[in-house]
């Protein structure tokens, strides 16, 4: 007992060492790291490929420690570790509480020392996990320790626990040693002592004999033959699940933990189960946004999709409670941190966050298009432009509908785009910017409507003919297509015949008359000849300028029916008229085009 009291003074002692904080963030750090792995330990089956993952990761940031600072001694209370006096990692839930694991069974530190190996430290941890596993009364991580001898793990537990839990036990190694320094977890070797240990500690500890030295990483990665099928979660474990998600948001995003959802989801068969898992994996999903964390986010959305595939033939409730997952990951109020997280410059990873955005698809239009009207950058302005592109291919009226609302830059922007993403058949939804206030909008949709040519641009067309603005008659009336729709015609048709006709531009009257004359019927014809020998003094000017536009719009037809209707033309009153008919006459003999609907 004397000497266990000099060993506890030399260990408080040691412990009051000053700590800078650089070095006890890192230790902080650690213990999550460590923690976090345990508890993938506890969850996964064996040979799961993430237990390995989770543990390296655990393995490499402590070797870094070590390889700085040589030594990490952990003092260990009822719900805390600590790290040279200095509190470093706390949990008091004794369900599953790591410090408060080992305290129980008596251990009160354990230090571990540069030179440590991934196979100690996997059977490190393998060992705990079989001492949890037990029943509490049959806990014994002290005794499971003390049988294997580590060469870089040495650990100090009180001596009543000692010869309580490991009394009658046999030694893995018998060792000369001096029982004192035991007590403490120290043991001087001599140099054939620790040659001999090392080739014990492979053959014994690791599980490997003679002829098969070398192989093996202890019982963490399990056989390649074992069965990694994830059972049935026990309603005690969604506790311990969603203990696991809120370590794994203190440390990093972790997509072994995603994994790990999944595959429970993937394999929970019970619905009540089933949700409260999905509840676990929603709150970390949402708390992955808004820690702008896209390439995490990104992957749930995806396993969603999948999962809800998976599941589409299986069972409905189940797919109901995934789609509800995704609905509100497109509700207005994540729509509105989105927006905010991109406005206060917190992302990162660009590409994520437009790949996230992509995966959301329609209802993320509103935060596309605030990233194209915001973007710093030209390149965020441009992949702004290749999704609401995509988003235009797959839903038109929803973009188009989106763009009614916007300003007038990204209003042209998406209507601009239905050239190169739409076959151009939805756009009797155009019909909504008729009364559009902005005219550089109004001019948009008309060069859109052209391009379409078809009945449907023809009868929307037609309404911006009754535009107050020239300009927009104008081109309206030079975008109509003759394409034989009776309606555009009786439309026309009677418009020419009025007396208000005269009154348009000589740009509107000869891209209308020149529509009729396309048609090459008899009535139109006999419009013409009215038109050509109607004269007034009153308005010489205007008809004057009406005659010449039917003149330019026989000329251009070149028919026989067109030269016939142009040398009563000659006879007409007016010089100028004459003359026009005179001239297109003479550019139309030296090859009469035949009348190609006879």
């Amino acid at each position: 007992m004397e000497q266990e009291k000099m060993d506890n003074q030399d260990t408080q002692e040691k412990s009051k060492t000053k700590v800078i904080p650089v070095e006890l963030n890192k230790v902080k750090m650690l213990f999550k790291y460590f923690d976090t792995a345990f508890s993938a330990l506890k969850l996964y089956p064996p040979g799961n490929p993430s237990i390995t993952k989770s543990v390296t990761y655990f393995y490499d940031k402590l070797k870094e420690f070590l390889d700085e600072y040589e030594e990490m001694r952990i003092g260990i209370g009822e719900f805390s570790f600590s790290y040279k006096g200095e509190l470093a990692f706390q949990d008091e839930e004794k369900k599953r509480s790591l410090p408060f694991f080992l305290f129980k069974d008596g251990m009160r530190e354990l230090s571990l020392y540069k030179g440590l190996e991934s196979k100690e430290l996997n059977y490190f941890l393998d060992i705990l996990k079989e001492a949890i596993d037990l029943p509490s009364e049959e806990s014994d991580a002290v005794g499971l320790l003390w049988e294997k001898d580590f060469v870089n793990i040495r650990y100090f537990a009180l001596d009543e626990f000692l010869d309580l839990n490991i009394g009658g036990r046999e030694k893995a190694l018998d060792l000369d040693v001096d029982p004192g320094k035991f007590k403490g977890g120290k043991l001087d070797l001599k140099p054939e002592d620790l040659d001999e240990f090392k080739k014990k500690n492979d053959m014994l500890v690791f599980g490997q004999s003679d002829d098969k030295e070398g192989e093996g990483e202890g019982d963490l990665e399990g056989s390649a033959d074992s069965d990694s099928r994830m059972p049935s979660v026990k309603p005690e474990e969604i506790a311990e699940i969603a203990n696991l998600v809120e370590k794994d948001q203190q440390v990093s995003s972790s997509s072994e933990l995603v994994a790990l959802l999944f595959e429970i989801l993937y394999y929970e068969e019970n619905l009540e189960q089933f949700s409260d898992i999905l509840k676990i994996l929603e709150k970390y999903f949402e708390g992955i946004v808004r820690k702008a964390d896209f390439s995490q986010a990104v992957k749930v959305l995806q396993n969603i999709h999948e999962l809800r595939e998976t599941l589409s033939k299986k069972s409905e409730p189940m797919v109901a409670l995934l789609d509800k997952v995704e609905k509100n990951a497109k509700d207005e109020r994540s729509m509105s941190l989105l927006k905010k997280l991109y406005l206060e410059e917190k992302v990162k990873d660009d590409d994520s966050l437009f790949q996230y955005l992509e995966l959301l698809g329609t209802e993320a239009v509103p935060v596309v298009g605030m990233i194209w009207e915001n973007a710093k950058e030209l390149v965020h302005k441009h992949k702004a432009s290749d999704i609401l592109k995509e988003i235009g291919k797959k839903d038109i009226v929803a973009l188009l509908y989106f763009a009614k609302e916007s300003n007038v830059s990204l209003t042209i922007e998406i209507i601009s785009m239905l050239e190169a993403i739409s076959d151009l058949k939805e756009l009797r939804n155009l019909e909504d910017f008729v009364q559009h206030p902005n005219k550089e909008i109004r001019l948009e949709i008309i060069r859109i409507l052209g391009l379409a040519g078809d009945e449907t641009a023809n009868r929307i067309l037609m309404q911006f003919l009754a535009d107050t603005d020239v300009e927009i008659r104008a081109s309206a009336a030079k975008n109509l297509k003759f394409v034989g729709d009776k309606q555009t015609y009786d439309f026309i048709l009677q418009l020419a015949g009025e007396n208000e006709f005269r009154k348009r531009t000589n740009v509107e009257k000869k891209a209308l008359l020149s529509y009729l004359a396309n048609s090459q019927k008899d009535e139109v014809f006999d419009l013409f000849r009215s038109i050509l020998k109607k004269w007034s003094l009153f308005s010489a000017a205007r008809q004057n300028e009406t005659r010449l536009a039917a003149v330019s719009a026989l000329g251009t037809l070149a028919t026989p029916k067109a030269k016939e209707v142009l040398e009563e033309c000659i006879k007409v009153f007016g010089r100028s008229i004459r003359q026009a008919c005179g001239l297109a006459l003479s550019n139309m003999a030296p090859g009469e085009k035949p009348d190609e609907r006879k």
